[in-house]
């Protein structure tokens, strides 16, 4: 076969007679091909060559991309098209050699005589990373056997990825250390691999203080170079002398770039401090029939009465079998130097638990001369504002009453299971009082006829606006009024409502029936034992036998949305309670949360 002399052409993309290069395709650097023309023809072929516009890849497999060469016409002689198959630049992205389709240098196919096409097939390599779409260019180099035009010289296509985009991950969910651990490695992970640039900022939230509990060892924004799937942010735990309950650093996934977050989007820090967990109070021992052994029996080792605080930190003055408490006035001084005899209680608002550093509210006497009914209450302090403040001022004056009940209600997403609760009635906002529950009255305040000496102060009831008897307006209420000094009251969860309870159920040493959840929480109707007297309306003193409900907490069940978690804190028992019927409840503050 004779070997043709090929003209010099400069074209990298569509040549269409006197057209010119189309600038927006990808391009290459190359040696054009050259056309001859020793045999004089006039009339030469015209040769194209065509692929598809894409291929998709396949997993860890080989994709087949077919290209044809095509005559205008018959071939009057054999030729041979030598070509190549090479990366296109497009932009920043460029296709690997041997990693992403094969690579040919100045192979060779024919188109004999009589025809007008031949076809190649070009590997596509398929693998399991995500990428970004990269362009092929096959090239004819050259043309022997006679003389050809070019329609073009050279087609693209683009490998479409279809490998899915990673999602960032924190590989657990929380760790636990104390303030001696120092050094901490907190691990993130791309669930799968990428050649792109990851970079994900991260968010701190929670009660540790950077640089006062905590120094980060790391930029807020990291950075996952391509191919890499393992981060390592490195924190340290700053070691102080200030004894402290548990704190918390929750470190949270931010916009990220190039990737998503993953099902675990955030990491707990629980810096455990220099206080700890209550013991449970037991310290009677049992064989398996009997449960009131003053010593272990013999075969029965290992049990709850033989260590813990109970043993080791048993100091009878601020608490039972190991428990520590100090009580505090409103403005949040500690009375009577720790100690948690009657006299110290008598003027107690809070009190606060040494060992978990949960400060608890303390419930104001109980109270039976609510009411109903907005006109009720209009009717009564129209006619009588004397009467209705002798009659029902206590109500608004003692608005923590041991025995005002209320319903759950919250409106944060993440904490509610996706259900807020209900609200409760409208209560008035001069007057709020309702058959549940009552706050300060501000009308009180400029009620005519009222003398001096029976007007009870209602600054609070002053400007607050509506309010009802659910667990967040009460909330609400304690934070205006900063309850002995604080103003981050919340529910408790439902193991700090168990932290409190003293799960002995026989008696003391002494003969005597213990508790401390009386001599913790005074004037708590819902937990003292035995009778209660109390004033009813007419001042008449009634006898009323006290059972223990059940007090709410803000852990929602995850499989009962409409309920939350509540405990009986004599027994420690749990339940599950309604959120739309009202219960007890008891405002925290402090703690690990």
């Amino acid at each position: 076969m004779m070997k043709k002399s090929i003209l010099a052409v400069a074209i990298a993309t569509f040549l269409t007679g006197c057209g010119g290069v189309d600038e927006s395709e990808p391009t290459r650097t190359e040696t054009p091909p050259i056309n001859s023309n020793p045999t004089g023809d006039t009339t030469p072929a015209r040769l194209d060559v065509n692929g598809p516009s894409n291929v998709n890849e396949r997993d860890n497999a080989t994709a087949k991309a077919v290209v044809e060469f095509t005559l205008n016409r018959d071939a009057t002689s054999d030729l041979e098209i030598f070509y190549s198959v090479q990366s296109a630049e497009s932009g920043s992205v460029t296709a690997t050699p041997g990693k992403d389709f094969t690579e040919v240098e100045n192979a060779s196919v024919e188109i004999t005589v009589g025809q007008r096409r031949a076809s190649i097939e070009v590997d596509i390599l398929g693998d399991l990373i995500d990428e970004d779409n990269e362009t092929i260019v096959v090239s004819i180099n050259d043309v022997q056997g006679a003389e050809v035009d070019y329609i073009k010289t050279s087609t693209f296509f683009e490998i479409i990825d279809n490998d899915p985009e990673p999602e960032v991950v924190f590989d657990i969910p929380q760790q636990i250390v104390s303030e001696k651990t120092g050094g901490i490695e907190i691990s993130l992970s791309l669930t799968s691999i990428t050649e792109k640039v990851v970079t994900v900022p991260i968010e701190f939230t929670g009660t540790a203080n950077e640089e006062q509990d905590f120094e980060k060892q790391f930029s807020e924004t990291i950075e996952f170079a391509p191919l890499q799937d393992k981060q390592t942010l490195a924190l340290t735990v700053i070691d102080d002398a200030i004894p402290e309950g548990g704190e918390s650093l929750t470190l949270t996934l931010g916009d990220i770039t190039n990737s998503a977050a993953g099902e675990q989007d955030n990491h707990t820090v629980i810096i455990s401090g220099q206080v700890g967990l209550n013991d449970t109070g037991v310290m009677l021992y049992s064989d398996g029939v009997n449960l009131d052994y003053q010593e272990t029996p013999d075969g029965f080792p290992g049990q709850d009465a033989a260590s813990g605080r109970d043993v080791t930190v048993n100091n009878p003055v601020d608490g039972f079998a190991g428990f520590a408490f100090e009580y505090l006035d409103a403005d949040g001084n500690v009375i009577g130097e720790g100690r948690r005899d009657e006299a110290s209680a008598e003027g107690a608002v809070c009190v606060r638990d040494r060992t978990t550093n949960l400060t608890w509210e303390i419930k104001q006497e109980q109270h039976v001369d609510l009411i109903t009914g907005n006109d009720n209450i209009n009717n009564t302090f129209r006619s009588d504002p004397v009467g209705y403040n002798t009659s029902f001022g206590n109500e608004h004056s003692f608005w923590r009453s041991a025995n005002y009940q209320y319903f759950w209600y919250s409106r944060d997403e993440d904490n509610n299971a996706g259900v807020e609760g209900a609200q409760g009635e409208g209560l008035l906002s001069d007057l709020p009082i309702s058959l549940n529950c009552s706050y300060q009255a501000s009308a009180l305040e400029d009620a005519n006829g009222i003398p001096d000496s029976v007007r009870l102060p209602q600054a609070l009831g002053l400007n607050r606006g509506a309010v009802r008897c659910n667990t967040s307006d009460y909330l609400r209420e304690m934070q205006r009024a900063s309850l002995c000094g604080f103003t981050d009251w919340r529910l408790p969860t439902l193991n700090e409502m168990k932290s409190v309870v003293v799960y002995e159920t026989q008696t003391a040493i002494n003969g005597e029936e213990v508790s401390v959840i009386p001599s913790m929480f005074p004037r708590d109707a819902a937990i003292e034992k035995g009778n209660q007297v109390f004033s009813n309306q007419s001042n008449a003193e009634v006898q009323s036998p006290i059972t223990r409900p059940f007090y709410f907490t803000s852990t929602p069940s995850t499989e009962n949305d409409g309920s939350v978690w509540c405990v009986n804190t004599e027994t420690g028992d749990t339940a599950l309670c309604l959120k739309n019927r009202t219960g007890y409840i008891r405002g925290v503050r402090g703690g690990s949360e």
